[in-house]
């Protein structure tokens, strides 16, 4: 873990590349997921409570998981699908749930149903102008570039690296290498910026990628500026 006193082992003078997670690093969801299902559920028929749901979701992610790298959409739909059943709505059955789940996932491919933590912007735009290069390296599946393009985020990347198209997901050290050779970098000249310790911290080390182990709200991002060196935002 890195500290204030520990400028000189990230500086501007030895970054040429900087990579980040998304979910828990620059958004986070605007409302819990069982708020979500329940509001979007209700509208074709399927009501069940949303701490219901949540719990639902929580326990079909963890059982489900790892997401595959292919067939995103349908592993979604298993996930969507165990999270009503719990709340005791037999999905298939229902002839709502088609429409309520193709409505689900378009809305979490949208700027609305996430909320970009308040220092990001100011953040990427400094070390943008301090000449690093920026990459988001992520598990999230194929509606990640427009969730980025409509929280107005996309602007800053020079690229997103995704485990669907790259054929691995994080922590598989393949994908890091996979952005570092994107970015045209060694991997001592890359740093990664996450909040997860086995997925961000341990598998980026394990190519020798120096990490930022973000941990709010002991270290924020504004706090990375100053191991860079770089001025925080005005704002």
């Amino acid at each position: 873990m890195y500290s204030r006193d520990e400028a000189g082992t990230i500086s501007a003078q030895n970054t040429r590349a900087a990579f980040f997670d998304v979910v828990g690093t620059l958004i986070h969801l605007h409302e819990r997921v069982g708020e979500s299902y329940a509001r979007i559920g209700a509208r074709h028929g399927l009501h069940a409570r949303p701490d219901q749901l949540e719990e639902g979701f929580r326990g079909a992610f963890h059982a489900l998981s790892p997401m595959p790298i292919g067939g995103q959409k349908a592993w979604w739909r298993e996930v969507v699908a165990a999270s009503f059943a719990t709340a005791g709505i037999e999905t298939e059955s229902h002839c709502g749930f088609d429409d309520c789940f193709e409505e689900l996932f378009a809305y979490f491919a949208t700027g609305r149903a996430w909320d970009v933590y308040g220092e990001a912007p100011g953040v990427l735009a400094q070390l943008q102008r301090a000449g690093l290069a920026l990459w988001v390296v992520s598990n999230f599946d194929a509606r990640l570039p427009q969730v980025l393009e409509e929280c107005d985020l996309a602007r800053y990347f020079h690229g997103v690296v995704l485990s669907s198209e790259v054929g691995v997901a994080k922590p598989d050290p393949a994908i890091f290498m996979a952005a570092v050779s994107r970015a045209g970098c060694k991997p001592a000249d890359c740093l990664h910026v996450g909040d997860d310790p086995l997925t961000d911290w341990q598998a980026a080390r394990a190519v020798g990628l120096r990490v930022f182990e973000l941990r709010r709200p002991e270290l924020t991002l504004r706090d990375l500026l100053g191991l860079q060196g770089i001025p925080p935002p005005r704002n």
